[in-house]
């Protein structure tokens, strides 16, 4: 029997509505793979802003750990085309870690692919661990753990660099696979529904409103938001997702800052 492989993506706080078309592109092309898909969108809204960015990690390493032999992280604005192949195919033989770079020419964590084995969970636990970390101003993103991916890619023996035609953010006339609607070049190409758009900006006010409740009362350092919102996206995940009973390890320390233009 082959083990099982997973394909997943984060879309709270708003970004279910607004990028509702490449979370349903991201479904199709998991079915036609034969991988399980799972779009987590609960708790739909969250004051950690940006910083649930952190959450795919959490999340990559409990799929490694429940049992799936290759999970795959598609960003909610990142869209397969319909006749991209599996993405097995970007996989070399002896590598674990896969990733494309993006217009920045560094390492875009907008799609990941990982292979289960002691290198995978060893990797993530250290990135996690390092969530204070300064990184050096040639990795730094200004949010989230691109950084920290880039950063800690560079000395990672079992990382394998694929083709930006798995995470195309900048190129309109590629032939790709996987067009990334992030902060760059090809952002202004994706065009929403209206009710999409309206509904997006909706969830974005209520979300700067409970980040600043959250500062006003003084309610829980970052690190305590996330990890009451781990426990809670694993709530809230199917009852048939093994996912749904994992716990994360290692604590998280993040600190959350507002969003400012980057470039991934």
């Amino acid at each position: 029997m082959n083990k099982p492989r997973l394909i997943f993506t984060l879309a709270l706080n708003g970004y279910h509505l607004r990028y509702r078309q490449c979370i349903a592109a991201q479904r199709q092309y998991a079915e036609r793979v034969g991988a399980e898909y799972l779009a987590v969108t609960k708790p739909s809204v969250h004051s950690l802003c940006n910083e649930v960015a952190w959450l795919k990690l959490y999340l990559i390493r409990d799929a490694l750990q429940c049992g799936y032999a290759e999970v795959m992280f598609i960003d909610a604005d990142a869209q397969p085309r319909a006749d991209a192949p599996d993405f097995s195919e970007a996989m070399s033989v002896g590598k674990s870690i896969f990733a494309a770079n993006g217009y920045s020419g560094r390492i875009n964590s907008g799609v990941l692919i990982f292979r289960a084995g002691p290198e995978s969970l060893a990797f993530l636990n250290r990135v996690i661990a390092a969530m204070t970390m300064t990184l050096p101003q040639e990795d730094e993103v200004g949010w989230g753990e691109n950084g920290h991916i880039i950063h800690f890619l560079k000395t990672e023996s079992r990382f394998q660099r694929i083709s930006s035609r798995w995470n195309n953010n900048y190129c309109p006339q590629m032939d790709d696979y996987i067009r990334h609607y992030s902060a760059g070049p090809l952002r202004d190409m994706f065009k929403p529904r209206l009710s999409e758009v309206i509904g997006f900006y909706g969830y974005r006010i209520i979300m700067r409103l409970l980040r600043s409740i959250a500062k006003a009362e003084s309610g829980g350092s970052p690190s305590q938001q996330l990890e009451a919102l781990c426990k809670a996206v694993r709530t809230n995940l199917p009852r048939n997702s093994a996912l749904s009973t994992a716990t994360p390890r290692i604590t998280p320390h993040i600190y959350c800052e507002n969003s400012l233009p980057h470039k991934k």
